[in-house]
């Protein structure tokens, strides 16, 4: 793809009301530089750094936020940028969602869904949706994938949490799924359901990542 010409940069909106006139200005002049051809976001930065400065600048003064970005769209007809995952990240996205998907329902022993889950059957369910077969039993589970120490770097989406837990409570006896680096998703115990809630840093005994480096 050949990036598009540099043209004059687009003068700052003197507030909010201008802000789609601006935009719609700046998507013509990308037009006359590159017609028919996709512009990266990377060359719209390049070409129009001087326009697009003061144009974020007033977003944010006059709390446009995002909509500054669907005046391009709206206004003048281009298509936001978007980037689509592939590879391991696309599977950890698909794990992460079924997981999230299966928030409220509840917690029954020995079960791996589709409707209750126990703590590492949420995980087993989870991961054959990318073709990943584990066994739904923390102790086997705590085996697979490689072995994440986080105090020399970070836990991501998709590692296996264990802690002790169980009845009665053993090492490694209860699992659940960092959906963040601070967050995770588990099912918990008898009488209670499939939620999120901040990753126990305090009582983590092991952390498996199963996909990715």
């Amino acid at each position: 793809m050949t990036d598009p010409v540099a043209t004059s940069p687009i003068a700052a909106p003197t507030n909010a009301a201008n802000l789609s006139v601006a935009a719609a200005g700046f998507a013509a002049q990308l037009r006359a530089a590159a017609p028919g051809q996709t512009v990266s976001l990377g060359a719209m930065v390049n070409a129009h750094v001087g326009g697009l400065t003061p144009l974020v600048s007033a977003a944010a003064t006059a709390s446009v936020g995002l909509g500054a970005m669907s005046a391009l769209g709206s206004v003048s007809g281009v298509s936001p940028v978007t980037r689509v995952k592939t590879g391991d990240a696309a599977r950890i996205d698909t794990v992460v969602n079924f997981a999230l998907a299966q928030q409220g329902k509840p917690y029954v022993f020995g079960t791996k869904g589709p409707d209750t889950f126990d703590c590492s059957g949420l995980m087993t369910a989870a991961y054959q949706q990318v073709g990943v077969d584990i066994p739904a039993y923390t102790f086997t589970q705590a085996t697979k994938g490689r072995e994440v120490d986080p105090a020399t770097e970070p836990i991501k989406a998709g590692d296996l949490i264990f802690v002790r837990g169980g009845r009665p409570a053993t090492d490694l006896g209860h699992v659940g799924m960092a959906i963040s680096a601070t967050e995770w998703i588990q099912a918990p115990r008898t009488g209670d359901v499939v939620k999120t809630g901040p990753l126990p840093y305090d009582r983590i005994q092991v952390v498996r990542r199963l996909v990715g480096e």
